[in-house]
């Protein structure tokens, strides 16, 4: 495909995708194909002899004019902080790159070249940034320049590793947009070696948590169930079996089958409805929950909520909004002083839930 046809409206790309070499030395290459054409090709470059850090431009199809700059080595991350000035959490964004865009930018997370100017605050993005939508790539991206962006600032950008990501990094890829079937299939690439363990979005994929605590509020995807609280785990070992999981190949513990089950961190639902296998939690089991780990509320996304409330008198607040639905506007939860804001990407923000620390 010649570069002229670039930015052309008929031809789709995905990357950058980097795949480590060694440790000094990374295949860079975007996917792209001429839908008119039907032809495809990889377009890549080498990079070596770097250090901690390396950064490089944009090229090929990618015209955005952005530069990348990648780590070398990403350690297990925290998953106690204290102290915590101000709160963004999202949901589920499944891609839709346009819709994070609008969240972050009207609540000025980041600026119009969409860099951080958040300062010390902590955006949290409560998982599932995979599958459905076709610009899960740039979401990543995005996450991963605003997570080194905001370190240096002395904030923190956390991504909670939900079902889609684990979906993906498993090799179960039901429900990838279709461009990305388009692209792969065309270059003979299965979608989910694009994030394998020598990759470098995979290698930061799988240092991240499935739940995290920042003072007294849990966040996780999809919620820590009645089953997983009576296993009276940590939060220590809740995250270093998920972990431990995503980067087997097989051999799994019969805990790290579990957590990655219906009654797990990263599937369950019965916070908001019943189903055949659980029912609904109730009150009191929820209170008995968060006392265990001595939290007052706890963040979810994974299931549908058409408005982001306070639920269970504030114990419960269900971010994961859903995508592009007639009558229903992006939501975010900003949290400061222990004050609940729902946020919009075109209005003001509004109090739904106050209580002291």
């Amino acid at each position: 495909i010649p570069f002229s046809l670039f930015g052309k409206s008929h031809v789709i790309y995905d990357g950058p995708h980097i795949v480590w070499e060694n440790d000094s030395k990374i295949n860079v290459f975007y996917l792209v194909q001429d839908t008119i054409l039907s032809e495809s090709e990889v377009v890549s470059k080498v990079f070596s002899d770097f250090n901690s850090t390396f950064t490089f431009p944009a090229f090929g199809p990618d015209e955005t004019g952005q530069e990348y700059t990648i780590c070398q080595t990403h350690k297990s991350e925290k998953f106690i902080y204290t102290n915590i000035p101000q709160i963004f959490a999202l949901g589920d964004m499944h891609g839709e790159y346009e819709r994070l865009l609008g969240l972050l930018e009207y609540n000025n997370i980041v600026d119009e070249n969409l860099n951080w100017q958040w300062g010390n605050g902590h955006l949290v993005f409560c998982g599932d940034i995979f599958d459905r939508g076709d610009k899960v790539t740039e979401i990543l991206w995005l996450i991963y320049k605003l997570s080194l962006q905001s370190q240096k600032a002395g904030g923190k950008v956390h991504f909670i590793i939900g079902n889609h990501e684990e979906m993906v990094l498993k090799n179960d890829l039901r429900y990838v947009a279709p461009k990305y079937n388009l692209l792969c299939d065309s270059l003979g690439y299965n979608y989910s070696e694009l994030f394998a363990k020598n990759s470098e979005l995979g290698k930061w994929l799988r240092s991240k948590n499935v739940i995290i605590k920042m003072d007294n509020l849990l966040f996780t995807h999809a919620g820590i169930s009645p089953i997983l609280f009576r296993l009276n785990l940590s939060l220590e070992e809740i995250n270093k079996s998920f972990r431990n999981y995503l980067n087997k190949e097989g051999g799994f513990t019969d805990l790290e089958q579990f957590l990655a089950g219906s009654w797990g961190p990263i599937w369950y639902r019965g916070y908001f409805y019943e189903r055949s296998k659980y029912p609904k939690i109730t009150k009191a089991k929820l209170q008995e929950i968060l006392k265990h780990y001595q939290a007052r509320s706890i963040i979810v996304g994974h299931t549908h909520v058409n408005e982001i409330e306070p639920l269970f008198n504030g114990l419960l607040f269900g971010v994961d909004i859903p995508m592009g639905e007639a009558g229903i506007e992006d939501q975010a939860l900003f949290i400061k002083d222990g004050k609940f804001y729902r946020c919009y990407s075109d209005k003001n923000m509004e109090l739904i839930y106050s209580k002291q620390k």
